[in-house]
């Protein structure tokens, strides 16, 4: 049979009655238009051949011997595989106690003996043209319901286990969230790409919480903020005596994270040295403490991220080629704000309500003024950058409504005419730590410090720092 409602070639029919003649002129006045037809006898055997048959309509004599067809059709709509299936009675009366009881009893339909063979094919066609319709309307709209609940599953299922970055509904977002949930139950190493302030670190943690790992250890390294003669140290632990100061054993971050998710941010400015360990440890799952001659065996998922462009790297030979193969098994890329700034109401709303409920201040919803001026903004720090802007509103609004000025948004750059006139995004990085610490005065550590305001760790913010060329104030 095919998917088209409308198509009745190949519909099944069951044929219930106790008289072989009757029989006989229905099955072949409706085998000629193409059904499919079945046949039962009495009322047992007809609710012994339903179940396993599911037909499209059921033609149900009225006066048979041992069961009527009034029972016959009860017993078919108490149970729910039969329940649906639309019974049309014949019988040789049509008194309208007979009618009554027979839509009492479930069917649809009456058609009285003697019958013509014409009224008997249009009431088939329509019930079952109309059984079709609604059943494939039925499929559509459960479908629909699963679509729904499956996204509103995803959407709190991601939700849960994710912070402030992924405050949104856009297109962009979801498609973020759709892959984070598809990889995460695998034991694939994952390699997530984004700009400053996108959320790497976030989605790196929502991928340990969405996975069977969920119960071990979540393990973060920032490749940048270690200096390169400790990173092997770092990740693979020493022994004692390995090294000038190497006074004890020393466990690395992959061992404190077996089990568990060991996170391998700015893996872009890992050494070429430590590269050759990590790729080992990604296809052998083995790896030495240095200083030392036992091999270890560990089951540590890797999640590595960076805002670099890797393939870039691994052509100007600062990047091991195979190491990259080896990490971008599963890419997820993290879209910047300016590519979801449908979102940006939504993440500033967030942002406000969180930090007015910290400092005691019930705010109002922003204003169209407010939501237009956030809209408008370039958002170099991305999703980092706004949350900043938002919380020192917050503490500077004299009120209960934030206004544009509050914000304190540096105005967009005029139009640039050479490549050499574009800021990259390095300099648009420096330019916001510095101004985050001229408004600290220069302090790092605090809860209203710089390291707190940009949501990084102070050794992470001194690491970006040096990086960056940028000196304490």
């Amino acid at each position: 049979m095919t998917d088209s409602p409308t198509d009745l070639n190949g519909a099944k029919i069951l044929l219930v009655d106790d008289q072989p003649a009757n029989l006989d002129v229905l099955n072949r006045l409706l085998e000629r238009q193409g059904f499919e037809i079945s046949v039962a006898i009495n009322g047992p055997m007809a609710l012994e051949v339903a179940p396993r048959l599911v037909p499209d309509l059921i033609l149900l004599d009225v006066v048979m011997p041992h069961m009527d067809g009034f029972e016959v059709c009860r017993q078919l709509k108490a149970h729910p595989p039969t329940q649906p299936i639309p019974v049309v009675f014949i019988s040789a009366t049509d008194r309208s106690e007979g009618l009554l009881a027979g839509f009492e009893a479930g069917g649809i339909d009456y058609i009285t003996k003697p019958f013509e063979e014409r009224e008997v094919l249009i009431r088939v066609q329509t019930h079952i043209r109309l059984n079709l319709t609604t059943r494939a309307l039925l499929q559509k709209n459960q479908a629909l319901k699963e679509e729904i609940a499956q996204r509103d599953g995803l959407k709190t299922q991601i939700n849960s286990h994710t912070q402030s970055q992924f405050v949104g509904d856009s297109p962009a977002l979801r498609g973020v969230q759709t892959a984070l949930a598809q990889v995460a139950p695998t034991q694939e190493t994952v390699l997530i790409l984004g700009e400053t302030g996108t959320g790497k670190g976030v989605a790196a943690r929502c991928l340990h919480d969405l996975s069977p790992r969920q119960g071990g250890p979540f393990i973060q390294v920032n490749c940048g903020a270690i200096p390169r003669d400790l990173v092997e140290s770092e990740l693979f632990g020493h022994e004692k005596g390995a090294f000038t100061g190497a006074t004890n054993q020393k466990l690395g971050k992959v061992e404190l994270a077996k089990g568990g998710t060991l996170f391998l941010d700015e893996i872009g400015d890992m050494s070429l040295e430590a590269q050759v360990k990590l790729l080992r440890l990604l296809e052998e799952r083995t790896f030495e403490r240095v200083g030392g001659t036992e091999t270890l065996a560990t089951q540590v998922r890797v999640v590595a991220a960076t805002n670099r462009d890797l393939r870039q790297m691994v052509r100007a030979a600062t990047f091991r080629e195979d190491l990259y193969f080896r990490l971008h098994v599963f890419e997820v890329e993290l879209p910047a704000l300016r590519q979801r700034r449908e979102d940006i109401p939504l993440l500033a709303s967030f942002f406000a309500t969180r930090m007015g409920s910290h400092l005691g201040k019930d705010l109002q919803d922003l204003s169209p003024v407010v939501e237009q001026a956030l809209a408008a903004h370039a958002w170099p720090g991305n999703v980092r950058e706004l949350e900043h802007v938002v919380r020192r509103a917050v503490i500077v609004c004299p009120g209960e409504q934030i206004r544009v000025e509050d914000l304190a948004l540096e105005p967009a750059p005029h139009p640039l005419d050479t490549a050499s006139d574009w800021i990259d995004l390095e300099e648009h990085e420096r330019r916001y730590i510095r101004r985050v610490l001229d408004y600290t005065n220069g302090v790092i550590r605090g809860p209203y410090a710089a390291a707190a305001i940009l949501g990084l760790n102070p050794s992470t913010l001194y690491g970006r720092m040096k990086k960056l060329g940028i000196e304490r104030a």
